[in-house]
C-alpha cells in the first residue's frame, strides 16, 4: 500500500486593531482555505474530522499600544471519495474559531463560522507510469491535484466597523481561490521519501481586495512499522513557505507577505480501518510582515475511517 500526503499550506491569519485605530493588515497569507495538516493513504477514500491550532504575536514594529495576540482554531470535515480508478474527488467543509487579545485595552475580541469550502480532483500516477525501476521492492508515485476555494466564509471587512474590521481576521477571503499542487513518493514496503509543491492563487474579492499568493514546498521522510493490524509512521518534514503581499484595490500593503522554514515532524497510526494522525509545525526561521507577525508552532490531529 503506498502511503501519500498532501499538504495545504496552512494559511496564517492576524486580529483587527482596537476601535482608536483604523485597521491595518499586518501580515498573513489570507485566510479561507483548509489547514494544511498531513493527509496520508492518498491513493483511499476516506471521511475524517480534523482539528487544528495555531497562534500569533502581532504589530510587533509598531508601538506596545497595539500589540495583539492571536490564537486560531479550526475544525474540518473532510472526505475523498474514489470515482473512478485513479481519479479522486475531496472535500473540505471548516468551521472557525478566532480569538485576539489586545494589550493594551485588555479586552478579547472573537470572530467564528463556516469557512471557505474547497473541493478538489486528484490524479494518481503508478510507477511504471513514472520511473520504471529494476527493484520491485521500491516504486514510485505522483499525485497531481487542482481545486478551488470557494467563498462561504464570512466576509466583512468595512473600515468602521470595531471588532473585525481586519481583512486577515475573517472566515472567509470572498473570493474564488484556485489551489494547484504536485506530490511525489519514492518508498519500498518499509521506508520513504516525499516532496510536495503547492500553490495557491487568490483573485480579486468584489471588495476589491485580494490576497498574495502563496506558495509551500515540502520534502520528508517516513519510516512504516506494521505489527498484525496496526501500522505506526513517524515522518519528519522540511517546509518552506512564502506568500507575496496582500493588495487593496490595486494597492499593495507593505505590512503584508513573507516567508518562514520550518521543520514539521508528525504521527500516523492505522488500526485496520481507522487512521489518526498527530502533526506539529515548528518555525526555524521566519519573517512575516516585515517583522510585525511572529508565528508560534501551528497544532493539528485528525481521525478518520478509510473506506475499503
Amino acid at each position: 500500500m503506498t502511503i501519500v500526503k498532501r499538504c495545504l499550506v496552512s494559511l496564517l491569519m492576524v486580529g483587527a486593531l482596537p476601535e482608536y485605530v483604523l485597521p491595518c493588515d499586518v501580515c498573513g497569507c489570507g485566510i479561507g482555505g483548509p489547514y494544511a495538516g498531513l493527509t496520508p493513504f492518498a491513493d483511499k477514500a476516506i471521511i475524517s474530522l480534523r482539528y487544528s491550532s495555531t497562534s500569533f504575536d502581532s504589530h510587533l514594529t509598531y508601538s506596545e499600544l497595539f500589540r495583539t495576540s492571536e490564537q486560531f482554531y479550526r475544525a474540518e470535515a473532510n472526505a475523498r471519495l474514489i470515482v473512478v480508478d485513479r481519479l479522486l474527488l475531496s472535500g473540505t467543509i471548516p468551521f472557525a474559531y478566532n480569538h485576539q487579545r489586545i494589550h493594551a485595552q485588555e479586552r478579547s475580541l472573537t470572530t467564528s463560522g463556516i469557512g471557505d469550502v474547497v473541493a478538489t480532483v486528484s490524479w494518481l500516477f503508478s510507477s511504471s507510469e513514472i520511473v520504471p525501476t529494476e527493484d520491485p521492492g521500491w516504486r514510485s508515485s505522483l499525485l497531481l491535484s487542482a481545486g478551488i476555494s470557494a467563498p462561504t466564509g464570512q466576509w466583512r471587512y468595512d473600515s468602521s466597523a470595531t471588532d473585525v474590521a481586519n481583512a486577515n481576521f475573517q472566515t472567509g477571503s470572498g473570493s474564488w481561490d484556485p489551489i494547484v499542487s504536485m506530490l511525489a513518493t519514492y518508498r519500498n514496503d518499509d521506508v520513504g521519501v516525499q516532496g510536495l509543491v503547492l500553490g495557491r492563487l487568490p483573485t480579486r474579492n468584489p471588495n476589491g481586495y485580494k490576497f498574495g499568493t502563496s506558495l509551500v514546498v515540502n520534502i520528508g521522510a517516513f519510516y512504516v512499522a506494521s505489527l498484525d493490524s496496526w501500522a505506526m509512521v513517524p515522518r519528519c518534514d522540511m517546509s518552506f513557505e512564502r506568500s507575496s503581499m496582500n493588495d487593496a484595490n490595486g494597492r499593495a500593503i507593505a505590512e503584508t507577505g513573507g516567508y518562514a522554514f520550518a521543520l514539521a515532524p508528525a504521527m500516523d497510526v492505522r488500526w485496520k480501518d481507522i487512521l489518526t494522525t498527530f502533526s506539529i509545525w515548528v518555525p526555524v526561521y521566519q519573517t512575516y510582515g516585515g517583522g510585525a507577525l511572529r508565528s508560534g508552532p501551528r497544532y493539528s490531529m485528525s481521525m478518520g475511517i478509510l473506506i475499503p
